[in-house]
């Protein structure tokens, strides 16, 4: 009961810092998006629910790509955050990777295209 009501206000927050839309809040819920779907494959979660999170790690990329950001702009976000979202994805790989070597990769949605170089 206590993670679902933690989840719910996680939840809550996320969707009232995200409403501006700006580059920042962006991605910060991207970073929090990759985090989310290395706990679901962690979690060894039904495939729906996997996917589920994959498609709005989708969605959030798709909306950063629409800000039509200048390089420098670009840069200069993935710099502020690239501690952060290194580690996330480092957690994603080793997530995906665990549940591979233990044979459950069948579980896993397709999850390529999901981040663009």
């Amino acid at each position: 009961m206590k993670r679902f009501v933690a989840l719910g206000i996680v939840g809550v927050l996320m969707f009232a810092t995200t409403g501006c839309g700006g580059p920042d809040s962006l991605f910060k819920e991207y970073i929090a998006n990759v985090n989310a779907l290395a706990d679901s494959i962690e979690k060894k979660e039904s495939k729906e629910k996997i996917q589920a999170v994959a498609d709005r790690m989708k969605a959030t990329q798709d909306k950063i790509d629409k800000l039509k950001l200048s390089d420098s702009e670009k840069e200069s976000l993935k710099k502020k955050y690239e501690k952060d979202l290194e580690a996330a994805m480092k957690r994603l790989l080793s997530a995906i990777l665990k549940v591979g070597m233990e044979g459950g990769g069948d579980n896993l949605p397709k999850l390529d295209n999901l981040m663009k170089k």
